[in-house]
């Protein structure tokens, strides 16, 4: 709920903030994917050589919208009680 993290091409590490789009996949066929809209702060970007990519760490700093945190508050939620079997 407080940050992602991602693989991209290129350091953005100067660039400090950026907008991301967020598409959550829909969980049957009856409702669409949910688009999710965030402005967040890069906290950290590193070289990962491994995956030959740099990870960036992003804090979000807002929602574009209530209802797209509560929806991923949500989600969230639920995917951590199903991964721990309640």
């Amino acid at each position: 709920m407080k940050g992602a993290s991602l693989f991209i091409d290129r350091n953005l590490e100067k660039e400090g903030t950026l907008q991301l789009q967020i598409q959550i996949p829909a969980l049957d066929d009856r409702v669409g994917p949910q688009l999710i809209e965030v402005a967040g702060k890069i906290v950290y970007a590193i070289h990962d050589n491994d995956e030959r990519l740099f990870r960036l760490g992003i804090l979000f700093t807002r929602f574009k919208g209530q209802s797209g945190q509560t929806y991923l508050g949500s989600r969230l939620e639920n995917h951590q009680a199903i991964s721990m079997g309640s």
